[in-house]
């Protein structure tokens, strides 16, 4: 409970509250309207008692009189028909009011959850999030949100379960004390007995579950972004294979998970059958025992109600528990997943970059990648080429230029100054990166240069489409710079993407220029003559 404590309760208790406060006005009113089916219930069975002290009619006898309106049996039965329906109707606002507030607030929990998700990943540590896969960061940030929105729509139908059952028994008490014993000991044993069973294995279930979708996302993921290779190499009943054992794992925890979800709606109804049974044979056989008909009615009344509500309070319980993996990784995001550190001085304008005895290796990993006492200097308006075999590094050379990776020992300095000290959103705007791997997004060849940044004028833009040799392919489209380029430049080859990677990063004329392999899809030409202009802007 404390963990629930923790992530739901505790940061939003005014909305809990207001819910809190809404259910119970809806359950007091509930309880006010099996209570006014007793008399109801008299005056129909014994209609010349009707306004004897103990029926509970005297009031509509003063009411009357102060109105002048005429006493009798069929105005007093219509009169309490109308304030039953007034209230009960009063009752379903209440009730609707605050399943559309649950919902409301659920929903902006879950937005609110989805954007904190989305920024903590795209803040957090490259390495972190490459250990995970896309597809898991994928799942990561839209499964623990509607875990987060489930569990506080599930948390608001929890109290007004619980409400329900507790106001509903309370009246029970009022009417009989010991029928009220056994259905109270009834409703509570099946609670309490359910959630016991349905604790540990809702939760297991829901683990279960949580991790199966984790890997049919990353299947998804993959087979889309390699639907090339998927084709070319025909699997497609491989992986719709894998995808169909995913698939097959997941129902045996979700058909598990709804006997646990709906296991109490046919115990409740069972103990209820046994319920009337009982007491209408004490109603028939041992009328001594004071127990009338217009009172089993109102039992039964109230036993229909308590039922739904003992099937919302364990049904609730063991949604909550099966979303609790979400939950954990929730929170296992937002405080404990390492973040860049982005704090820092500004960072100058670069006149020297210098490798100070870098070394580097991945986790757990030896050989590839691994840089060890890496050393090298480079001034402004020169060109320095790092070559290696494949695996010797280089890319992940660049990385650390980035501060996408930090060193195991040794610096990268920048005018003097290591490059860890400078604010990261600063020192970044000093660096141009074209990747040998370009992604570009599904987006307008105008955006993906300008990276959605109104302040770049249509001059910069025409300027860095010249510079990177793709103004003349533009001008020739019908749409020009509002093209679509597709899904990750699915629209354009290989050459043009290349292209429009070098305008996003001389856009800025960044003081550092970083090409990762990144005219490799260029004929020899076009890469001449990018290198020539970039070699003008060097000169500027």
């Amino acid at each position: 409970m404390r963990f629930y404590w923790r992530i739901l309760l505790r940061p939003h208790y005014k909305d809990c509250a207001t819910v809190l406060l809404l259910v119970l006005g809806a359950a007091g009113l509930d309880a006010l309207t099996v209570a006014l089916s007793v008399p109801l219930l008299d005056a129909i069975s014994n209609p010349g008692r009707i306004f004897d002290g103990g029926t509970g009619f005297v009031w509509l006898k003063i009411l009357f009189g102060h109105l002048g309106i005429a006493v009798n049996v069929h105005r007093a039965i219509f009169a309490l028909l109308i304030t039953m329906t007034l209230i009960f109707v009063t009752r379903s606002a209440l009730f609707l009011f605050s399943q559309i507030y649950i919902a409301y607030v659920a929903q902006k929990l879950r937005n609110s959850m989805k954007l904190q998700l989305l920024s903590k990943f795209m803040g957090a540590q490259y390495q972190s999030i490459m250990k995970r896969g896309r597809g898991a960061v994928l799942r990561d940030i839209v499964s623990p949100a509607e875990a987060l929105f489930q569990s506080v729509c599930n948390v608001g139908y929890l109290f007004a379960g619980v409400i329900g059952v507790v106001v509903m028994i309370g009246l029970l008490a009022y009417l009989s004390w010991w029928l009220t014993i056994v259905v109270g000991f009834l409703s509570v044993g099946i609670i309490q007995g359910w959630r016991l069973l349905a604790n540990r294995r809702s939760a297991e279930y829901g683990r279960l579950i949580y991790e199966t979708e984790r890997q049919e996302t990353k299947l998804e993921v993959d087979a889309i972004d390699g639907i090339k290779v998927i084709k070319s190499y025909m699997l497609h009943t491989r992986i719709g294979k894998r995808y169909q054992e995913l698939l097959r794992a997941e129902l045996i925890p979700q058909l598990k998970l709804s006997v646990v979800r709906n296991g109490p709606s046919f115990i409740t109804e069972l103990a209820g059958g046994f319920v009337l049974i009982v007491f209408g044979a004490i109603v028939c056989f041992m009328p001594s025992k004071g127990i009338t008909f217009s009172l089993l009615g109102a039992f039964l009344f109230a036993m229909r109600r308590i039922g739904p509500s003992v099937g919302a309070v364990n049904n609730s319980w063991v949604e909550i528990k099966r979303y609790h993996r979400g939950l954990e990784v929730l929170e296992d995001i937002l405080h404990t997943m390492p973040v860049e550190a982005e704090e820092g001085q500004e960072a100058p304008g670069v006149d020297s970059l210098k490798v100070d005895h870098l070394s580097f290796r991945y986790d757990g990993q030896a050989g590839s990648g691994m840089l060890s006492d890496v050393n090298f200097e480079a001034d402004k308006g020169t060109v320095t080429a790092i070559v290696g075999p494949t695996g010797a590094g280089k890319s992940t050379l660049v990385h650390l230029m980035m501060r996408l990776y930090t060193p195991l020992s040794g610096k990268i300095l920048a005018n003097g100054a290591d490059i860890r000290g400078f604010n990261l959103a600063t020192w970044r705007k000093r660096v141009g990166y074209v990747s040998q791997d370009v992604f570009l997004f599904n987006a307008t060849l105008k955006d993906n240069v300008v990276l959605w940044d109104s302040t770049i004028t249509q001059s910069q833009i025409e300027k860095a489409f010249e510079l990177s040799q793709m103004y003349e392919f533009v001008t020739k489209l019908q749409e020009g710079y509002e093209t679509i380029v597709g899904d990750r430049g699915l629209r354009l080859s290989g050459g043009q993407c290349q292209r429009l990677s070098i305008a996003r990063a001389i856009l800025h004329r960044p003081d550092i220029l970083i090409f990762d392999e990144a005219t490799s899809a260029l004929d020899n030409l076009t890469e001449q003559a990018i290198y020539g202009a970039i070699y003008t802007l060097r000169a500027q």
